[in-house]
C-alpha cells in the first residue's frame, strides 16, 4: 500500500522527522494512521491479536521509505486495553541521533493507530 507516489514520499518522511523531533503527536497519527488503515490483524494461535506480521510490514516501510531505523520495542506489552506496541526509531536531529518511541494501539479485532510518543 503506498500513500504518496515517489516524489511527495520525501517531504512527507521530511515532515515525519520533524514531528518525531518536536514530539507533534497530532501530526504524526494523522500520517501514519494513513498506514496502518490498510493493516487488519489476522489472529493465529501463536499470534493471539494478529498485528505482528503487519508491525513488521509497517516496520519496513519506516526504515525503507523514509530511511529511518525502526525496530519493534516490544508488541502487546503495554497492558492497557486494548494492548498497546511500542516501536524504537532512531532520528537525526541537531545535535545527532535521538530515540523516539512511538505506542501504538494493538486491538484484536480493529487496525492499529498511533497512540502516543515519547522518549
Amino acid at each position: 500500500m503506498t500513500v504518496a507516489c515517489k516524489d511527495s514520499a520525501p517531504k512527507l518522511c521530511d515532515a515525519l522527522q520533524n514531528d518525531l523531533l518536536n514530539f507533534n503527536v497530532p501530526d504524526i497519527k494523522d500520517q501514519l494512521d494513513e498506514w496502518l488503515i490498510g493493516l487488519h490483524p489476522n489472529p493465529t494461535k501463536e499470534d493471539p491479536t494478529g498485528h505482528l506480521n503487519n508491525l513488521v510490514d509497517f516496520i519496513n516501510r519506516l526504515n525503507e521509505e523514509c530511511d529511518l531505523e525502526a525496530s519493534l520495542g516490544c508488541y502487546a506489552c503495554i497492558k492497557t486495553f486494548p494492548a498497546q506496541t511500542e516501536i524504537i526509531i532512531q532520528v537525526n536531529g541537531p545535535g545527532g541521533n535521538v530515540q523516539r518511541s512511538i505506542d501504538i494501539s494493538t486491538p484484536e479485532s480493529d487496525i492499529m493507530t498511533i497512540v502516543n510518543v515519547h522518549e
